[in-house]
């Protein structure tokens, strides 16, 4: 099962009891928009959680495959990424075993699966990062490490070694540090330790791992303002912005700046409300919040550190009269111009994809797809370039 933690458990259980009522959206376009004449990347490829497939939005004509490929991605997808020829899809398993959870590589070309790696049932594998084309790291949120993959490999023997992290003294005994985002920058691997503590349904102090790529080895642990880091974005003067979620009812959200020279937090951002995932596009941190009635944003200005959008004052993308999450987000980049890609989903009613347009004048939104014919509950969108 892809855990996020109490409020995704509390949604998906809302879900399976309210008849879901969809999504009224102010930007009426949906499938085929007119063409933007604009250069930059030429698809969008979303990586769908809930009904286990991969959708397509064609960027210059706004055509939407909904069932790109005919794959089957699964079960439980939670990140992927596209790296040269192919997307890798971390996969977190069946509900409620775990059952299945791996990695598959897709041939962006052939469309089909070329290689599945199987991680342990039940490890929940999370988020996922490159160090070279043979090195790739994978955090298991229930197994408390990172597993060191060599891609190029076929099946389980791509499974390298394994690293483990750091375990916690608690009230009631161990816990486990819980990783899920994870980034490679300068050397070392960073991992957003979650730090649950199941016996006393909290958190203890939030922390971020610090692993050299080189040997493997965890050489420092930093621990951030807030409970709860789940997810971690590179500036791009190399600072590493760590978003902190919160306990969902008394500690609320934190975006920590950490200066990867000193190994320390320089400085936080106050967001409010629980937000769960960060992308950052040309200035600005891009915040994925979701909630209970939109599909919403928070926003940074990563050089100034202010904040452009936060809980008080939400970017709405699209309102909802039931819980909309945000998946990983894709930041463009195109001649003069920065775009970024959101998946956001409303489970069993609707899918949709919107285009930001991050101007120095302000950001906008461009457009917006509907994918909901074949797509459930969107949890990453790539990129591909011509």
């Amino acid at each position: 099962m892809n855990h996020r933690n109490v409020p995704m458990v509390i949604a998906a259980l809302a879900c399976l009891t309210l008849a879901l009522a969809g999504c009224s959206d102010s930007d009426d376009s949906q499938g085929v928009t007119p063409p933007i004449d604009r250069e930059g990347p030429r698809e969008a490829l979303v990586f769908n959680q809930s009904s286990d497939n991969i959708s397509s939005v064609d960027i210059a004509t706004g055509t939407v495959t909904p069932d790109w490929g005919s794959l089957a991605i699964g079960p439980t997808a939670n990140r992927a990424m596209i790296r040269g020829n192919n997307a890798y899809v971390i996969n977190s398993g069946a509900f409620p075993s775990g059952t299945g959870a791996g990695i598959q590589v897709i041939d962006l070309d052939t469309r089909a699966v070329t290689n599945t790696i199987p991680l342990p049932d039940g490890s929940n594998p999370w988020d996922l990062a490159f160090v070279s084309d043979s090195k790739l790291y994978v955090t298991c949120l229930y197994d408390n490490v990172v597993v060191i993959v060599n891609p190029l490999l076929q099946g389980a023997d791509a499974v390298v070694d394994t690293i483990a992290l750091p375990v916690f003294d608690g009230p009631e005994g161990p816990v486990p540090a819980g990783p899920e985002g994870i980034v490679v920058a300068g050397g070392y691997a960073y991992t957003a330790n979650t730090g649950f503590d199941a016996a006393t349904f909290g958190y203890m102090p939030g922390t971020v791992s610090v692993i050299d790529t080189a040997t493997d080895d965890v050489v420092d642990l930093i621990y951030t303002s807030q409970v709860n880091p789940q997810d971690l974005a590179v500036g791009p003067n190399g600072r590493i912005h760590v978003v902190c979620t919160g306990d969902y009812w008394s500690a609320f959200g934190v975006l920590d700046v950490i200066d990867p020279e000193t190994r320390s937090v320089e400085s936080s951002v106050a967001l409010g409300g629980s937000p769960g995932n960060i992308t950052i596009a040309g200035d600005y941190a891009l915040i994925g919040a979701g909630g209970s009635d939109g599909c919403d944003l928070h926003m940074v200005d990563v050089a100034a550190q202010s904040v452009v959008h936060d809980n008080s004052d939400p970017w709405i993308l699209a309102e909802t009269t039931d819980w909309c999450t945000v998946g990983k987000i894709a930041g463009g980049q195109g001649p003069g111009v920065t775009w970024a890609y959101v998946p956001t989903g409303v489970w069993g009613t609707d899918a949709r994809l919107f285009e930001l347009h991050l101007a120095p004048g302000g950001p906008t939104v461009s457009r917006s797809f509907d994918l909901t014919g074949a797509a459930d509950m969107p949890a990453a969108v790539g990129l591909l370039y011509e």
